[in-house]
């Protein structure tokens, strides 16, 4: 198979073919690969003397190297960035709007009580004969709450988690898995 040494193709099988290894970041004996070492050196890493480390490919996708286009970024080998699952904080999220939600009581009024008697921090008319949970569109409470009035924890939460709690959420674009191995024995790749 015609390839320069230290060319990287990916094979549709799961297994190195003769004259190529895996790029999965392990360490090789450099006299046991000195044209590729001579090619690549430790630009990906060196964990002992005598070994130089294979690009790691396990779980990244490629980018071309150079500055980007797009946004001015200049990617240079060995770059890694990037992150498979991220949490958002408050100032990353756009502002948005919730709906209200409060308990339907006698008549028209709606119950101040989300779980412990109180949507706001102050009691204000206990309705201890509502159940259910509707939008609370012109909430009015009895006698009339003041406005302004600061919300009871229990009846906010933050978006993402509760109580504080937060979680990543997933960051990948649809993908396949596939195997990318790079020549050990081939053309010896002549700068210009």
């Amino acid at each position: 198979m015609d390839a320069f040494i230290g060319e990287i193709r990916p094979f549709a099988f799961n297994w190195a073919p003769q004259d190529w290894l895996l790029c999965n970041g392990q360490p090789v004996n450099q006299n046991q690969y000195m044209p590729l070492y001579s090619v690549i050196g430790t630009i990906y890493g060196s964990v002992q003397t005598g070994s130089f480390n294979l690009p790691n490919l396990m779980g990244h996708a490629l980018i071309g190297s150079g500055q980007s286009t797009a946004s001015g970024i200049i990617y240079q080998i060995p770059t890694k960035e990037g992150t498979e699952g991220v949490t958002l904080s408050q100032l990353e999220m756009p502002a948005h709007t919730h709906t209200f939600n409060g308990a339907v009581g006698g008549g028209t009024l709606r119950k101040d009580a989300p779980v412990d008697n109180t949507y706001y921090l102050t009691n204000y008319a206990l309705k201890p004969t509502a159940t259910t949970f509707t939008p609370a569109q012109g909430y009015v409470a009895n006698p009339p709450s003041p406005p302004n009035m600061p919300l009871n924890l229990n009846s906010i939460s933050v978006a993402g988690g509760t109580n504080g709690i937060t979680a990543s959420h997933e960051n990948r674009q649809p993908f396949l898995g596939i195997a990318y191995y790079i020549c050990t024995v081939g053309y010896y790749p002549v700068k210009p």
